[in-house]
């Protein structure tokens, strides 16, 4: 359950174990509803014992009125209702960068040809369209540098995040309208700075294939969501929280984005045969070596963060190679010591030694290696 703040929300933060499942039960419901749908907030009216609250959600929190009385004054309530029936979808919290998809996209995404090797590709595919309560999407993209847009049709997410805020990532196998053919969309709240100090993901994989890094994923498109409309989506509760305890810094605006990729891989787990998982983690190391060349630390290294993509050769040979992925949370070398945020970056289930028993160290090249050696064992223990 995330942590909502219980110095801001006061006296509507309970201790007991009912007020405490309850909490947990509504924040679950809000959760599936922005899984299912393209949303920058949700309003919810929570109605006990004759009295209502207005709850706006964001991927930073939530902000609760003050309880009125609708017992006493029904008035108060169809007025609510009717204010909340007069505000537009945006209003309401809808992105207006993802509308419905027309039956002819659907179809179009269901029709296309997977190559006999993408069997489970074309299962995923045929996943996401067709689960009764997913409604299918087109989402709008701008092309860097041209005037032009970019649609991808997608349904259920690939994979969701069970948190309710932070990065809130959810990956999409989406069909590209213009390109025709099937990418990897990520949408996610990202922590943001500045430019300079958080800079995007899609950023750091277009400078780590300039410089030749192997077994990244290649970028296709990526931006702030809204920012060529002049207003990047940004969440708002942040602005009420209170500072971090610890540090004194303010809490940081989650802004949407999305990057779509061209390579769709498949789990680390997910591996044949003992040469391919070892032959995976060696790919992703591969990759960690060489952007570390460039002075880029990937920061993450976790099983969910290396993917096996498969591939047919000019030859008609197939190949399956590791893939090093999530470099949202990369840095520079030269920016290691400068921290944005107040937690540790990273897996804590795999984060070295030296990081967890020292929060505030700076990260270094020795502790992704040591995340490398947790990520192997881990594997060879559970398969």
């Amino acid at each position: 359950m995330p942590n909502l703040g219980r110095t801001y929300f006061g006296p509507c933060l309970r201790c007991s174990q009912e007020a405490q499942q309850s909490l947990r039960q509504t924040t679950q419901y809000v959760l599936e509803v922005f899984k299912r749908q393209h949303r920058l907030h949700l309003l919810t009216l929570y109605v006990f014992a004759g009295q209502a609250r207005i709850i706006r959600w964001d991927r930073a929190g939530a902000i609760i009125s003050t309880p009125f009385d609708f017992e006493k004054d029904p008035a108060l309530l169809y007025r609510v209702i009717w204010r909340y029936a007069a505000m537009t979808r945006v209003q309401r919290g809808h992105d207006p960068s993802a509308v419905l998809a027309t039956k002819d996209e659907i179809e179009e995404m269901r029709a296309f040809q997977c190559k006999p090797h993408e069997s489970r590709l074309a299962r995923a595919r045929d996943n996401a369209l067709d689960k009764p309560g997913w409604p299918v999407y087109k989402v709008t993209m701008s092309r860097a540098a041209a005037a032009n847009e970019i649609y991808f049709v997608v349904g259920r997410c690939y994979f969701a995040s069970n948190c309710a805020t932070g990065r809130c990532t959810k990956g999409y196998i989406a069909y590209d309208v213009c390109g025709r053919r099937l990418v990897f969309l990520k949408d996610c709240w990202r922590s943001y700075v500045d430019d300079e100090s958080t800079p995007s993901e899609g950023f750091m994989l277009d400078y780590l294939r300039r410089k030749n890094v192997p077994n990244v994923p290649t970028p296709l498109a990526y931006e702030d969501v809204g920012i060529h409309e002049g207003a990047c989506q940004e969440t708002y509760t942040q602005h009420l929280l209170a500072t971090h305890e610890e540090t004194g810094r303010r809490p940081i605006v989650q802004r949407h984005y999305r990057l779509v990729v061209r390579e769709i891989g498949r789990p680390l787990e997910d591996h044949r045969t003992p040469k391919e998982l070892a032959g995976g983690i060696y790919d992703a190391i591969q990759a960690h070596k060489h952007a570390c060349a460039q002075e880029l630390l990937h920061r993450d290294v976790s099983p969910r963060n290396i993917l096996l993509f498969t591939y047919i050769d000019a030859a008609g040979r197939e190949h399956t190679i590791g893939m090093l992925i999530d470099w949202d949370l990369a840095e520079f070398f030269k920016l290691l010591d400068r921290a944005t945020q107040p937690t540790r970056a990273g897996t804590w289930q795999f984060m070295s030694a030296r990081l967890l028993l020292n929060p505030g160290k700076k990260h270094e090249v020795a502790d992704d290696i040591e995340s490398f050696v947790h990520v192997f064992r881990w594997m060879c223990l559970r398969f």
